[in-house]
Order: C-alpha cells, then structure tokens, then sequence
C-alpha cells in the first residue's frame, strides 16, 4: 500500500518567499522577497504582509498616499497586505510545522538540480498513472528530508569540486571583515559563482515542493 500526498501547507504567521515577479499597478513584488502570511481562508491563496512598503519617503506608494516617514509623524504606513496565489510563493522551511513529511511528486523533484530517481528513497503512492504503454503503474513520491539530504551532498561535492578559497588576513580580521576563527574563504569570483548557483537552487527546489529552504553547500555563511 502507497503512502498519501502530503503538501505543505499555509498556515497562519508562517513566513514565505516570493517565487516570480508580480506587478499590478503601484504594486512590484520581486522573486525572493519575503513576507508574513496574516490571512488564509483555503489553500489556494494567503493574503501576505510585506514589511518593506512604505518605508521610504520616495517609495512609489508612500508618495501616491503622501505619507511621510519622519518622526513625529502619526498613522505611517507599514508595509503592505498582498493577496497571492499559492504558486507565487513557497513557505520558509519549519520543522515545527512538519515540513520534513513533505512529500514531492517525482516528475517535480527531478526537475530540481542536484536531483535524480533514487530507488532507494522513492515511494509508492496510493496513487497511479498510465504508463506508455497504457498500463496502470503507481506514482512515486519522496519525502522532503530525503530530497534536502541528497542536495546538500551534491551541492557540497559541487562546491569543491568548482569553486576556489583564498587565505583570510590579519587585517581583514582585525577590521572585522571575517569572523576571528576563520582562516580561508571563497574568491570574489567563487563567491559570486556559488551565490548565483545557491538562487537557481533554491528557487527550483521552492518552485518544485511549495517550500523554501536555504543550501550551503557545506559552507559556513555569517
């Protein structure tokens, strides 16, 4: 017997992560920024505050509204309740909410870097879909715990396998560049590479299981 579809789901007070561009109007919403779920009546949409409106005089809606920012001044605007559909956005991962439990459809996990079938982590569902030669076979899905462990492997071989460390001066301590316990860290260029491979990851994975969770890739990141 084939375990059930567990989805993430939207929960009140959770935190999220924008997943494509969202313009109406006065409104912009870019991918990876962030927001606080205030409001939900199904699992289809949320109405989601986001802090960052209205906290400048020249934002385009604090100056449609001509609301100031200064001190003193009374019923300032803080940031802005959006209403969203469930695929413009992923759930900050939380093990307190069950996340681990997730489970991903296989045709979606595959479609995330770092990611092929596993026969050994792939589960039957209690569901099934003709194959291509018209039989009946059960649908895999995987938990997402299992799928986040093999990323982070892959991602941490990738990562050593491609990128670059430089010695971490004296000075760049004492100016408190780097932490004092630190000795070596990523090139410039290696440091750009990975933060551009780090948001095709994460927004992949987000896009492909409805939740967000951040990779290292083996690093420390302060």
């Amino acid at each position: 017997m084939g375990i059930r579809s567990k989805l993430a789901e939207i929960i009140d007070g959770s935190y999220i992560v924008v997943l494509e561009k969202v313009n109406n109007g006065l409104i912009n919403l870019n991918e990876f920024d962030t927001g606080k779920i205030i409001h939900h009546q199904n699992q289809v949409e949320a109405t989601i505050w986001f802090r960052h409106f209205g906290q400048y005089a020249t934002d385009n809606i604090s100056k449609a509204l001509g609301t100031g920012t200064s001190y003193g001044k009374k019923g300032g605007l803080d940031g802005l309740a959006i209403k969203l559909k469930r695929e413009s956005f992923a759930i900050k991962y939380n093990y307190r909410h069950e996340h681990n439990t997730v489970t991903v459809n296989e045709e979606r996990a595959i479609t995330i870097p770092f990611f092929e079938v596993d026969q050994k982590l792939r589960q039957s569902s209690n569901f099934s879909k003709r194959n291509k030669f018209g039989e009946f076979e059960p649908m895999h899905l995987y938990y997402l715990e299992d799928i986040v462990d093999c990323i982070e492997s892959e991602f941490a071989g990738w990562v050593e396998e491609n990128l670059k460390t430089r010695e971490i001066s004296d000075e760049e301590k004492e100016n408190g560049d780097f932490p004092q316990e630190w000795d070596t860290c990523l090139t410039d260029e290696s440091n750009e590479l990975f933060a551009e491979k780090k948001s095709q990851l994460e927004l992949a994975f987000a896009k492909a299981t409805g939740v967000f969770y951040e990779f290292n890739g083996g690093l420390i990141i302060e």
